[in-house]
């Protein structure tokens, strides 16, 4: 055969072996990069501002709305003191307890609050995602003053309606303490409990020769705040 015309049919061969490794390398290890999913980062103090934009505490704690990705629960909070950089304490939580709780060390006054958001899978099908170093991550950050008010007292009083009767009264808790869920009143001496009333008001009988301790309780609808309580003494002697 002619030297010229296998030197040709060898180039020829060897131009469609390259062309079709290429395409099968293209093939396989073609990744479609999508966008990176929308994730819901929202953190928000459910407390009071003033003129100034920064959050009112007045008590021990602060509540919280949370929006985060399913994959992320455990949220750390930094707590600054005004026109500091050290971290004047550390605080954890997470989306099924929506609240910090001070301790009684926290002074009054202005500070800074972060929240640093763990790290979050893109999703995005890159290299960097696939091999687990691409992530998304958040911090928020707000000025809050703290007040420490002392606790609410529900201050129960009694008014007489007759010879037997009385009418039970008490203040309401501030909103910022927390939302009531109801009040359970109690005869601390003979009935037990009486009933339960979403009033700041309850009616209740004595005998002509009795007397007893009236208790009444405030629940919240916040499980994390203990009840609070009040009780007043009357004699019907």
């Amino acid at each position: 055969m002619n030297k010229k015309l296998i030197h040709w049919l060898w180039i020829v061969l060897l131009l469609v072996f390259c062309t079709s490794c290429e395409y099968e390398l293209e093939e396989t290890n073609f990744v479609e990069i999508k966008k990176p999913q929308d994730i819901n980062y929202k953190i928000q103090i459910k407390a009071p501002t003033n003129g100034n934009g920064e959050y009112i505490i007045k008590y021990f704690f602060i509540k919280f709305d949370f929006e985060l990705p399913n994959d992320v629960n455990d949220i750390i909070f930094r707590l600054y003191r005004e026109n500091e950089d050290y971290n004047f304490n550390t605080f954890y939580t997470n989306k099924t307890s929506p609240y910090l709780s001070f301790s009684w060390w926290v002074d009054p006054g202005k500070y800074t609050l972060k929240c640093d958001i763990p790290s979050s899978r893109t999703n995005t099908g890159s290299l960097a995602d696939m091999a687990g170093y691409e992530y998304y991550g958040k911090t928020f950050e707000w000025k809050i003053v703290i007040q420490q008010n002392p606790i609410p007292s529900l201050n129960l009083r009694y008014d007489r309606l007759s010879d037997t009767t009385f009418k039970l009264s008490w203040d309401k808790p501030d909103t910022a303490y927390g939302e009531v869920d109801r009040y359970e009143v109690y005869d601390y001496w003979h009935s037990g409990k009486l009933g339960t009333t979403q009033e700041t008001s309850y009616v209740v009988t004595l005998s002509q020769w009795n007397s007893t301790y009236f208790v009444v309780r405030a629940y919240f609808k916040e499980s994390f705040l203990s009840p609070l309580e009040s009780e007043v003494y009357i004699s019907n002697y």
